[in-house]
């Protein structure tokens, strides 16, 4: 799935993660997952988990070759001013 919004955040990843490189296997083809994640914030280790907010939005590329998942939180991408702007 290369939707317009997995596009558009993809299109504001940092040049390195064209050169990103799995911790597990070292291959240096990642693809996009088909949709988006997040992670669940809790206050103290011993809460139990519930599925309430808050999240940290995630994109999450897989290594094509081990199925290593690298995430990238969406905020800091969306929130990111362009160097044309």
């Amino acid at each position: 799935m290369q939707n317009k919004e997995v596009e558009a955040i993809l299109s504001k990843l940092p040049s390195a993660v064209s050169e990103l490189e799995c911790p597990i296997c070292h291959a240096h083809q990642f693809v996009p997952a088909d949709g988006f994640g997040a992670d669940a914030i809790y206050d103290a280790p011993t809460e139990a988990i519930m599925m309430v907010g808050p999240f940290v939005n995630a994109i999450m590329l897989v290594c094509e070759n081990c199925g290593f998942i690298s995430k990238h939180a969406i905020g800091p991408l969306v929130n990111k001013k362009s160097s044309a702007e």
